[in-house]
């Protein structure tokens, strides 16, 4: 795909901190939004360990949203990126209102997650993955999912649509 003039300067703006930040701006319906998306990834990029649980879960909507338009190839792809998507959005409200801390980064979520032994929850088996489950079983660590499991997850899904991306743009047969 030949990119235009236009889309060559937008992209150098993006590239540059110089273009107008819609990150906080998600299109109506769930339309995908390449700027917004570009910019959210490369503001993910910057801050590393730093990303905000929020702008981290827009990515990955927006994500949803161009996975969306890729047709029912996707489908099932998508549903779990959306589900992952409102893991790390339910625990970040959960370590700001009932854990009391609030503004952690995805990588302190983690640590966190590590500190608390709950990083290998899934919801589903967490009688057999916590080896406290009997004190805990009417608690929240009962029924919590893991951001790092959903993350490690993520990562795996990624590698996935790179390599997928990457045979349809050089391997077009």
């Amino acid at each position: 795909m030949v990119e235009t003039k236009e889309q060559m300067e937008a992209d150098q703006k993006v590239e540059a901190g110089e273009a107008e930040m819609i990150i906080d701006e998600p299109l109506e319906g769930g339309k995908f939004s390449k700027k917004r998306l570009e910019q959210l990834m490369l503001l993910c990029a910057t801050k590393k360990r730093d990303i905000s649980a929020y702008h981290f879960s827009q990515m990955l909507t927006e994500l949803v949203n161009l996975m969306t338009q890729l047709g029912s190839f996707m489908k099932m792809a998508f549903s779990d990126v959306a589900s992952k998507a409102g893991v790390i959005h339910k625990n970040d409200k959960h370590f700001t209102e009932v854990l009391k801390l609030e503004g952690l980064s995805v990588y302190n979520q983690v640590l966190k997650e590590i500190e608390l032994d709950v990083i290998q929850c899934n919801g589903k088996t967490n009688h057999k993955t916590l080896k406290n489950y009997k004190q805990v079983k009417n608690s929240w660590e009962a029924t919590y999912i893991s951001s790092g499991r959903s993350l490690v997850r993520m990562w795996w899904f990624s590698n996935f649509m790179c390599s997928l991306f990457e045979l349809l743009i050089n391997k077009r047969d």
